[in-house]
């Protein structure tokens, strides 16, 4: 069998397993392919979208469309639009197949997505779910290692993406967006008590844009690493 292929199925099945989960957090509820590709796995986003076509056509998962407020990077900037969501749900059958499974298979999915024979962006880890969903609050220590070092490497973020000229011509406003939603979450960690659909807003998700398009650059790097450490002060 070709690599690719196994790849795409045992993809398809954590991701079955990451919404078997959710169903016993009462914080999650259901999910999107967005939130799946970002939150599950940093998967391209081609990557997750055939492996819900393959679990949709084989009545594992279905999808439901709904309007929703759009708490992107950009709803800070001014009152949030509503935009079509596509929200995830198990099956029945996807529930049977899920419990069909045993342990010892559910282990060799997440050893396998953890071997080197996969590539780091397509390796999910079903402990990214835990990341908090809207309308959380978080307590925030000022005083903990964890946020000193957090707050340190997002200085650092936004430090290097607004001095790299070189992304100015490439992003165009999208740089000074991204800048001003970095600026604002930044502010924000200095609050004791923070909203997370705001802090993700903010930070999270301008993060994981740089992330996702500068990868193999040094701000991506460092964006990866600040992400990391702001999704721990949130959890």
């Amino acid at each position: 069998m070709k690599k690719g292929v196994i790849q795409l199925d045992v993809i398809a099945q954590a991701i079955l397993l990451g919404l078997y989960e959710s169903l016993f957090d009462d914080s999650k509820k259901s999910l999107t392919s967005t939130s799946i590709g970002n939150l599950l796995f940093r998967a391209n986003e081609n990557v997750v979208q055939l492996c819900l076509d393959r679990l949709k056509e084989r009545g594992f998962v279905r999808g439901e469309k709904r309007m929703e407020l759009d708490f992107t990077l950009f709803a800070p900037l001014g009152e949030p639009d509503r935009v079509e969501v596509e929200r995830l749900f198990i099956t029945e059958a996807g529930l049977k197949e899920v419990e069909g499974l045993s342990d010892e298979h559910r282990d060799k999915i997440q050893a396998l997505l953890k071997s080197s024979e996969y590539p780091q962006r397509a390796v999910p880890t079903l402990q990214v779910l835990s990341i908090p969903a809207s309308d959380r609050m978080v307590t925030i220590n000022h005083n903990q290692p964890e946020y000193v070092e957090a707050v340190g490497k997002l200085d650092e973020v936004i430090e290097e993406f607004r001095n790299d000229l070189r992304l100015d011509n490439e992003l165009g406003h999208e740089k000074g967006a991204l800048l001003k939603a970095l600026e604002g979450g930044r502010e924000l960690l200095n609050d004791t008590v923070i909203n997370v659909r705001i802090g993700t807003a903010l930070i999270l998700e301008p993060l994981w844009r740089l992330v996702q398009k500068y990868e193999h650059a040094l701000v991506g790097a460092v964006a990866q690493a600040a992400y990391d450490l702001i999704k721990m002060l949130f959890s």
